[in-house]
């Protein structure tokens, strides 16, 4: 897993928003993230730079970046021994497909999308 980053966009572990209001408080403690309530108040939390809310144990209000969904594209061939292999990843599939080798046994132009 990424180290935590509070210049990106993040969240409670548990899901819920967070906002952060200082990454520069003096102390142990140096992240200051404020909990949005549905009656309108808030509450404050400080955290490790870590994003961690407590030293030990993972908790419920720790802090991670916002999982971001990525995605590229792949050319696949039919590699040695009939197997599969995959060459270079591209932002478009158009740009994939333009750059698939003329030389190889190419199977198809494939979406790979995960999450960070």
């Amino acid at each position: 897993m990424k180290p935590f980053d509070p210049n990106k966009p993040c969240q409670y572990r548990n899901g819920e928003p967070a906002r952060i209001v200082c990454t520069d408080r003096k102390g142990a403690r140096p992240i200051i993230s404020l909990r949005y309530y549905p009656d309108g108040t808030e509450k404050i939390f400080s955290h490790y730079e870590s994003g961690q809310q407590f030293c030990e144990n993972e908790n419920s209000f720790d802090l991670i970046n916002t999982p971001t969904k990525q995605e590229r594209w792949v050319n696949v061939y039919r590699g040695r021994f009939g197997a599969e292999q995959c060459e270079d990843f591209y932002p478009t599939r158009e740009e994939a497909f333009q750059n698939k080798a003329s030389t190889c046994d190419y199977i198809a132009t494939g979406k790979v999308e995960w999450e960070e």
